[in-house]
């Protein structure tokens, strides 16, 4: 028995031993800054994403900063584009960190202290046959075995909150090689915070077609929009070199609604700059001013409550468009003070204007849409 205790206590003082070692080591790496490299586990991750995504990740290096709130680093991350598309890559990140409660983790939540990013550059390349670089689908295999499977009960969402967004350096570069369009957006930062059970609030700003742009996004918290979970507000005010744009209302994502109610103001000095960013042609009518409720939902899309200043005309009234039937259809009443259709007659895309011939196809009237584009939707107006 004397023997049996003594194995018992030594063993259990070992124990401890190890434990406290190990405590210590890990409040001594905290206090000093002192990282642990994680690139022994990076093929094993990656690998796990090419099963999942069919996509190529990888990632230059990955440390971890022990603590209580430990963070993690990730250097020059890089999601490559699928193989159906041209070498390249979908998203690449100079830097990301992100730094979470371990205590939390243990009671089953997710608390993000800090999630930051630099050097984000993201390219979206949509090629002549309409494939998308950003489409994720899972494979065949996995969605024949989903399918079989019975449903089951959906786990609540987790409380989630994130104290502290910051994204600098951020560029986007779009192509689409169908339409033959494309554009540029710099983000020169993107900062925000999401705190259990408070709106979700975003600022970002950079440049768009050379204008500057600012935008700042108020919403439902973190957690009910991961969950889609019943009606957001919405608030969103996005500014573009002379034009402002101020939406206020609510979204419902859920399958069974899927709808929208936005109150919309829209104004800005000058119709024309404003067009010019969109590879447009307007005349010069002077500054504008719309403001409407738009109200959406499945194959429907409402705007009523209509006042619009366009320069020396105004606008007002309501309209409504169907999808539902074989054709699209759009029914309303507008009402206008005056009308010049001179300063109207300029609306078409940038670049010279060449009469159509018989070769070239059908000829247009004065609104720019061929017979053949007027059968393919249903008018219902009064003006």
């Amino acid at each position: 028995m004397n023997t049996l205790g003594k194995i018992f206590r030594w063993t259990l003082i070992g124990c401890l031993g190890i434990a406290g070692l190990l405590l210590t080591s890990w409040l001594v790496t905290s206090a000093l800054g002192i990282g642990v490299d994680l690139r022994f586990a990076l093929p094993g991750i990656e690998a796990a994403t090419r099963q999942a995504l069919g996509r190529t990740l990888t990632v230059g290096n990955s440390i971890l900063y022990p603590g209580l709130w430990p963070m993690v680093e990730l250097r020059k991350v890089r999601i490559a584009n699928p193989p159906a598309l041209p070498q390249g890559r979908l998203l690449e990140i100079d830097r990301l960190r992100a730094e979470f409660d371990l205590f939390a983790l243990v009671r089953g939540g997710i608390r993000i202290g800090e999630l930051s990013a630099q050097g984000i550059r993201a390219t979206l390349l949509r090629n002549t046959e309409g494939e998308a670089n950003w489409m994720f689908s899972p494979r065949a295999s996995e969605r024949a075995r989903d399918a079989a499977q019975p449903a089951k009960g959906v786990k609540p969402m987790p409380p989630i909150e994130l104290r502290d967004l910051s994204l600098e350096d951020l560029s986007l570069d779009w192509r689409d090689e169908q339409s033959g369009r494309s554009f540029d957006l710099e983000l020169e930062q993107i900062s925000g915070a999401g705190r259990s059970g408070e709106p979700l609030r975003m600022v970002a700003s950079g440049t768009f077609r050379r204008q500057h742009l600012t935008l700042t996004l108020e919403t439902e918290s973190l957690r009910r929009l991961l969950a889609m979970d019943g009606t957001w507000p919405l608030r969103l005010d996005a500014t573009l070199g002379g034009s402002n744009l101020v939406l206020a209302g609510t979204l419902d994502p859920t399958p069974a609604q899927r709808s929208f109610a936005l109150d919309t103001r829209w104004h800005g000095r000058s119709l024309r700059e404003l067009a010019a960013m969109a590879d447009r042609s307007l005349p010069e009518i002077g500054g504008y001013d719309i403001a409407a409720r738009i109200t959406g939902g499945e194959n429907m899309l409402r705007i009523s409550s209509l006042d619009a200043k366009l320069g020396e005309l105004r606008v007002s009234g309501d309209l409504a468009l169907d999808l539902a039937g074989p054709r699209p259809r759009l029914q309303g009443a507008l009402e206008a003070e005056r009308f010049d259709t001179q300063r109207f007659q300029a609306i078409r895309a940038n670049g010279p204007s060449i009469p159509p011939t018989s070769e070239q196809g059908p000829r247009e009237d004065e609104s720019g849409l061929s017979r053949k584009n007027r059968r393919m939707l249903d008018l219902d107006l009064d003006l």
